[in-house]
């Protein structure tokens, strides 16, 4: 292999890296405020560990878990626990601040460009995945569909409303023995919301 393909073959490993840590735990944004705070906690001990970053004591400390599990919450709610934790084992080490005391700046330093090249491999992902299949609607189920927006239509004539007459209206109503075959549409559905007898043109069985 040349230089360029073992860098294209770097990168692919870690796109399949990136995606299969998407899917490895819930996302922060979906956690409870428990969960947040609890994870929060044991993430600052872990970053701590790795990078060498200094924590506070006392107060400053419960300021900085306080702070810390918002920001997650707020700025990467589609990131989960697995993957914080796998940004800073794999590039918290070579930020410039190593070592140096903890902070939220620091935070960005390393989640950011983690989350740019994870969005990046996401959009991959959705190239890769083969389109939908068609439904294959049934007959009948098309034509009771019809009969729905036909009878929604009519009710809201029913309430003042002026709804969208399709083609295919008059076309289910003369199939269906409702409407005579050669009837204006419109004259049809003004004698009908005329009719006080009248309350519904399908009823659902």
């Amino acid at each position: 292999m040349n230089s360029l393909q073992i860098s294209k073959k770097l990168l692919e490993c870690d796109e399949d890296k990136l995606i299969e840590l998407k899917y490895s735990a819930p996302k922060i944004g979906s956690l409870s405020k428990n969960d947040v705070f609890v994870q929060s906690k044991a993430l600052l001990l872990k970053i701590h560990v790795i990078t060498g970053w200094t924590l506070p004591t006392g107060e400053i400390l419960n300021i900085l878990i306080d702070q810390f599990q918002k920001k997650l919450v707020e700025d990467y709610p589609s990131l989960n626990v697995e993957e914080v934790e796998y940004a800073f084992r794999h590039s918290g080490t070579s930020v410039e601040d190593f070592g140096k005391e903890f902070n939220l700046n620091l935070i960005d330093k390393v989640l950011w460009p983690y989350e740019v090249r994870r969005r990046e491999a996401s959009r991959h992902e959705e190239q890769m995945k083969p389109p939908p299949q068609k439904k294959t609607y049934d007959p009948e189920e098309v034509l009771n569909q019809y009969r729905y927006d036909i009878e929604t239509a009519f009710q809201a004539i029913r309430k003042g409303y002026k709804p969208i007459i399709h083609i295919y209206f008059a076309e289910t109503l003369i199939q269906d023995g409702l409407m005579k075959n050669g009837e204006n549409i419109n004259d049809f559905l003004v004698s009908v919301v005329n009719d006080p007898n009248r309350k519904n043109l399908y009823v659902h069985d």
